[in-house]
C-alpha cells in the first residue's frame, strides 16, 4: 500500500477517509483489478460495520453496502 501511495497510484488512506466521512476503520486492502487500483473498506459505523469499495486513486466510492 506505502509503495502504491509513494508512486501516485492511489491516495494515503487518512484523506480517503475523511472524504467519505470517517468512521473506524476495521480492515483495509488495496487491491489490483482491471480497471485499476481500489480499496476493500470496512468500516465500524456506531454498531454496524460498513464495507465499501473505493477507487483508490481518485477516492470517490464505487460500491457501499
Amino acid at each position: 500500500m506505502r509503495e502504491a501511495v509513494r508512486a501516485g497510484e492511489a491516495k494515503p488512506l487518512g484523506p480517503v477517509m475523511r472524504e467519505i466521512g470517517g468512521g473506524e476503520i476495521v480492515r483495509t486492502m488495496l487491491c489490483r483489478t482491471p480497471h485499476g487500483l481500489v480499496y476493500l473498506i470496512a468500516v465500524l459505523n456506531g454498531s454496524r460495520v460498513e464495507k465499501m469499495i473505493v477507487d483508490a486513486e481518485t477516492g470517490r466510492i464505487l460500491h457501499w453496502h
